[in-house]
């Protein structure tokens, strides 16, 4: 019975002979993307380095680890926030410790607390450390 209809072959069973060009390498059309992201990434860093080597001075060390995590979502995403879990989560802290040493930078007027209706506790950089990120350039 099978052998009378017509059944094609699936996509996974034709061979390159089916007129559908192989894919090799990069696609071209996102490869220009890709480096930009990676220049943007670059000078991300350099100004989050420059920041942190900043403040360092003022702030103590749980501090500084809390900010430096911070800054590499800055680095990682482009985004000057975070919400209160993924900052948990990525420094795998106790909450009480974290909220602790959030309350002392935003009072030193490092960073904001926000509460999100939706989302939760919103973390991100205040004015001053935005300021610093755009006008911030690494001297080696």
């Amino acid at each position: 019975i099978i052998s009378s209809y017509n059944i094609k072959d699936t996509v996974k069973r034709k061979k390159s002979s089916s007129g559908r060009p192989e894919r090799s390498g990069i696609l071209q059309f996102t490869a220009g993307l890709n480096v930009k992201s990676g220049n943007e990434r670059l000078e991300r860093g350099s100004k989050a380095s420059c920041v942190l080597e900043s403040l360092s001075s003022e702030l103590l060390q749980e501090e500084l680890e809390v900010l430096r995590a911070l800054m590499d979502h800055y680095v990682k995403w482009g985004t000057t926030y975070m919400y209160l879990d993924q900052l948990q989560e990525a420094l795998e802290a106790d909450f009480q410790w974290l909220v602790r040493i959030l309350r002392e930078l935003q009072t030193k007027g490092i960073l904001y607390i926000y509460k999100d209706p939706r989302l939760g506790l919103r973390i991100g950089f205040s004015k001053m450390v935005k300021e610093l990120l755009e006008n911030c350039v690494e001297t080696d």
